[in-house]
Order: structure tokens, then sequence, then C-alpha cells
């Protein structure tokens, strides 16, 4: 209700309607906030009115996915914009945006930069939906029986028997939440030749392994889900001539083969899921380019030159609606570069908001040389995004050198470099304003992470998480001349927000900017002992993990950690004595130590660690006797501390 009235302007009169309706009066008789809920229902715009009428064929508490339900309002023709540039996604965002705001929906799950997920209804509003809904909708269970002739109907239970009952004629939508789906494609003849004005048909998790003939007759299919349809096995030419699809879901069809070149034919397809179908693991259709409308298109397979009905990279010219998450696979058997990467046209697909280009399989007449890495780089250059993404993974790429559009993505949130195996050096990327997460991993050749000048103006001011990972040769932030010396690193401004660091398999790293922030240090292995003479500050959390050659040197805690509140000393083999420094950690809170075998006692200092609350010791053979209750030697040490657990 007070959603509704946020709504209403400043003028007297619709507050006085309001207050001197008969809701109130029906409150008062009847007992019940149902009426409350109709005005504020009765006082949506028409279209939102049937949109959440339709969300009654969802169970009670059940998580309904954003997309989805934006689709099935599509495939109804509920979502219409007076504005031509405003998609009927865009309409559909709104909608639900608009739902939430009044609390028609609630619990939303959101991703970390706010974008709505999925959602619930509250159960007085499932009744109200059902309510205005009439014999529209029906959600059938085993006790419920149709009343009416519905036209929207979703199965709680198997529906071996249902179809009969219906007017097939009449019906709109076909779904059901996760149960046995067989029977609807073993109705009676007399039934499936009058589906033909179905608009969505949701076969999700069916133990099916075909479609049926009947299918190609629904000329005014605009959904249909097959997704997790995990026996699925073809599917018929036929479902060409579905030419008023919208969405087509295949994901996790695991063995579906069919010939994909009818996807061609869907000219009308805005959304197709294929991630983990078969049928599109090693190629894309010929003719993809032509579904100008598609939106989402969560893979692009690269296929080899020796299959047939093969789609190239180029298909991607025209599809410039493709929105959300985009990946874009085996690159590496791109044959025609210059053509095939020019043609992809990513640069102009402003909607794309993640991006992930891998390399994976490279033509068998590839070798790895000066040329074959400047084709590369050229392959990398032409694949430029947009300006507007906001998430970059690269994985497998093996050229010599990065492209230089990086540094050109000023709106990019999260950088993910995986497994560039001949890169040197990255262009500078410590300016990037809203840059939040980098992850470098598995770059054996990279020597140097690349620092343009020293400036204190701009140092990754966005920068939150930093994981390096597997970076054999790394040794330092920057090189400089011809060396890399501790005083040139440590006159680098600070990361000004980085809370969170995970360095780990980079033997040879000496030298970083410091973090005079960081909320968590996660992982100290592999690392040159050097490192530990970097100054820490304001740490709430530090993970120490094994060292499988010599963790001796992993098990000094860094000074200055005056903050610190967590410490985790896990699989040090080697380690004897606790480190000293521990005395000085006067915030913690919490030890943990786990799989140290050697270790031979706990120092009387810990005594002097007024605001320890927990102690935790696993698999530490001495350790185990040593600090028994009353009993052990070391049990005067930790007595103070209010919970301690020894296993």
């Amino acid at each position: 209700m007070g959603g509704f009235l946020r709504t209403l302007n400043e003028k007297e009169d619709q507050w006085l309607n309001v207050l001197n309706g008969d809701v109130w009066r029906l409150c008062e008789e009847r007992h019940s906030i149902m009426p409350v809920l109709k005005l504020s229902y009765q006082n949506l715009p028409l279209g939102l009115r049937q949109c959440f009428a339709y969300c009654c064929l969802y169970p009670k508490g059940w998580e309904i996915q954003r997309n989805e339900l934006i689709q099935l309002w599509m495939a109804q023709g509920y979502l219409e914009s007076s504005i031509e540039t405003q998609s009927k996604e865009d309409v559909g965002d709104q909608y639900v945006r608009i739902l939430l705001k009044r609390s028609f929906f609630q619990d939303a799950s959101l991703s970390k930069h706010k974008d709505i997920i999925s959602f619930k209804m509250h159960d007085l509003m499932h009744d109200l939906a059902k309510s205005v809904a009439g014999n529209d909708c029906c959600l059938h269970t085993e006790e419920k029986t149709f009343i009416g002739r519905p036209m929207h109907v979703s199965f709680l239970s198997s529906i071996a028997c249902s179809l009969d009952l219906l007017d097939a004629s009449k019906l709109r939508t076909i779904l059901w939440a996760k149960t046995n789906a067989r029977s609807v494609l073993d109705a009676k003849p007399s039934i499936t030749k009058n589906l033909k004005f179905l608009r969505a048909l949701d076969l999700s998790y069916s133990p099916i392994t075909e479609l049926p003939l009947w299918i190609h007759k629904c000329r005014h299919l605009r959904y249909l889900d097959l997704s997790n349809c995990k026996e699925l096995i073809s599917l018929p030419k036929s479902i060409g001539n579905l030419v008023s699809l919208q969405s087509l879901k295949l994901t996790g069809c695991r063995k579906l083969v069919f010939c994909t070149e009818v996807i061609a034919k869907l000219i009308n397809l805005r959304h197709l899921d294929i991630e983990g179908c078969k049928a599109f693991a090693d190629k894309m259709p010929l003719g993809l380019g032509q579904l100008t409308s598609l939106q989402s298109l969560s893979s692009f397979v690269v296929g080899d030159e020796e299959i047939r009905n093969c789609g190239k990279l180029n298909e991607l010219k025209e599809l410039n609606n493709l929105r959300g998450h985009m990946r874009i696979s085996n690159l590496g058997l791109v044959k025609d570069v210059a053509l095939e990467s020019q043609e992809a046209n990513l640069k102009i697909k402003k909607y794309i908001q993640v991006l992930e280009l891998n390399w994976g399989k490279t033509r068998y007449d590839w070798v790895e040389d000066g040329k074959n890495s400047e084709i590369n780089l050229q392959l990398l250059d032409n694949l430029c995004p947009n300006q507007n993404l906001r998430k970059l993974r690269v994985s497998g790429y093996p050229g010599a050198r990065f492209s230089s559009w990086l540094p050109s993505l000023t709106n990019i949130v999260q950088i993910n470099l995986y497994r560039l195996s001949s890169c040197q050096h990255l262009q500078p990327l410590e300016r990037l304003p809203r840059l939040q997460m980098l992850n470098i991993s598995e770059m054996n050749e990279l020597n140097y992470i690349h620092y343009d000048d020293v400036s204190h103006v701009l140092f990754f001011p966005s920068l939150e998480k930093l994981v390096l990972f597997g970076c054999k040769n790394l040794r330092g932030w920057q090189r400089l001349g011809n060396s890399a010396d501790v005083a040139n690193h440590l006159s680098l401004p600070p990361f000004p927000c980085l809370s969170y660091l995970d360095i780990w398999e980079c033997p040879k790293l000496t030298c970083m900017p410091t973090y005079p922030y960081l909320i968590e240090l996660r992982h100290l292995q592999h690392l040159s002992a050097e490192l530990k003479k970097l100054r820490i500050c304001q740490v709430d959390k530090v993970d120490l993990w094994r060292d499988e050659d010599n963790t001796s040197t992993l098990c000094q805690v860094p000074h200055g950690l005056r903050s610190l509140q967590k410490i985790s000393i896990e699989f040090c083999d080697n380690l004897k004595a606790f480190p000293e420094q521990i005395l000085d950690l006067q915030s913690l809170r919490h030890i943990k130590i786990l799989h140290c075998d050697d270790l031979e006692s706990l120092p009387e200092g810990l005594r002097c660690l007024a605001n320890l609350q927990t102690l935790h010791i696993s698999h530490c053979r001495l350790l185990r006797k040593r600090c028994q209750s009353k009993i052990g030697e070391d049990w005067p040490n930790v007595a103070h501390i209010p919970n301690i657990v020894v296993g």
C-alpha cells in the first residue's frame, strides 16, 4: 500500500479518493488485507496488471528468474513500448523494477553490479495474482482440477491425464515445475493438433529423447525451453518453421545433435541459450548472422575449417543487438584473421557487458614464432570491444604483446588474464578509473606488470581485489631501465583501495607497491623471501598456506599488522616454532593452526594477547598433547582464550 501511495502526486483529491473510498470499510468488515492489495493492483498500469497476474503460474515461494519471466511476458505480447529505441526486454526490466518497488515482488537477488537476477512473491501477493487472473491462469496440482478454460497452465504434478481436460485451442502457455512432462508429447492427437496457438512451451528437465512432429504446427510459438533435457538427442528439421520463435533454450542438452543450420530460419529469434549443448560444442551454424534481432548468445565457437556448413567469426558482423554475456571460443582456429576478426565488429556492440576471448584450439599448421605472434596480435587488435564493457576475460592468447586497446576500456570493472603463455608485459592499467578486480594467472613469461610513469594522481583508484597466481618469472610491478630495484618500486604510489590480495606460486616476485588498506591476504605460497619486508597495515585476515619447498620463510608474520584479527597457518610441514612477531598482534582474535606436525610449542607471549577469542588446532600431533585442558604443558599459555578446539 505504501508503494502505491508513494506514486500519488501532491493533488489533494487523489489522496481524498483513497481515504473516502470503500477499501477501508471492506477491510474492517472482512478483516482482510486483500481489498487493500487489490487497490494497489488496480492502480497499476494496464500492461503491468496482466504481467503481474501471469506470475500466479509459479508456485508459492518460487524463486522467479528475471530473464525467464521477461521472455515469457514477451511471448504473450505483454511488452510493448511507444518509444522506438526501447527494446521489449527493457520494458520488461522496467516492469520488474516497478513491481519490486511497489512490493508486489520481494527478496530480490542482485548481482555485484546491482542487476536483478531473481525475486520472489509473498504468499499474499501470490493469492492476489491468482485472484485477479481468474480462470485464465491455472497452477495445477494433484489436488486441484481445472476450472473453466484456462489460457495459461503450469503443472506441479504429472500431467499424464491432464491435457485431455483442457481446451487445447485456447492454450497459450504450458509450463511446469521440473516434473515429468513426458505426457505432453504422448497426448492424444485430438489434443495436440489444436495446440497451434500455443505461445510458450517449457519442457525443461524432462526425460524426452525427441520432440514430436506436431511441434512444427505451433506457428505462434515464441518461447521454447528445452534446457537440461539430458536425454534429448535430436530436433526435427521442421523446427525451422517456427518463425515466430523469440527464445530457444538448449542449455545442458548434452546429447543433442541436429542440423543447426535450421536456426538461421528463425528470423525473429532474440535469445539463443546453448551453453553445454553438444550440437554447438565445436561450431556455429552457417547463416547465424542473419538473426539480426538476436540479443543473447552466451557462446560463439569458432569451428575448424574442415567442418561442413560451419559459420565463421564474421557471422557476428550484423549482430549488433547482442547484450549481456558473450564468450568467443577457439579463436586459434580463425583462418583469415584480417577479414574475419575485423568484420566481427565487436567495437560497435555497445550492449555487451561481459566478454570472454578464449584461444583454445589452434590450427594444426600454426607454429609459435614471431610471425604467428603478430598474427595473434592482429586478431586481438581486431576484437577490440566497446568502451561500455564491464568485464573482460582473455585466456590462451599466445602473442608476446597484448593489444593497445586494453587501457581504453574506461568502464571496465573486472579483468581476468589467464594462460597468456608468451606475454612478457601488459599495457598500462593503472589509470582505469573503475577497475575493481584484476586477476593475472599462469602467465609464465610475464616479467613485469607494465607501469607507464609515476603519477600520484591516478594509480588504480578503484582496485579492490588483486590476484597473482602461477607467474613463474614475475619479478615486480615495473621494469625501469635494466633493473627493478626495491627503491624504485617503493617510490610508486600505494594501492588506495586494495582490500584483498592473493599471491601464490610467484617464486621470483620481490617488489610490489604497498597496500595500506588491505583487509584480507589470502595466500603466500612459493614467494620470494624478500616479499615479507613490505610494510602492510590495517589487515583483517591473513592466510599463510603451504610451501612444498621451504615453508620456514613464509611463516614470518609481516610487520605493521596492528589491526590483524585472524591468522591461519596451514600445512606448514617444516614449521617448528611459532613466529615471534605474533606477540605484536594485539588486535588478534582468532588463530587457526592446521596440519603443522612439527610445530613443537606455543609461546608464552600468547598470554599477552588479551583479545584472543578462538584457538583452533587440528592435525598437529605435538600441540595436541601440549594444549590438553589443565594438564598440557602449553595450557597456561592459552587458558585465557574462551573458545579452544583441539583435534
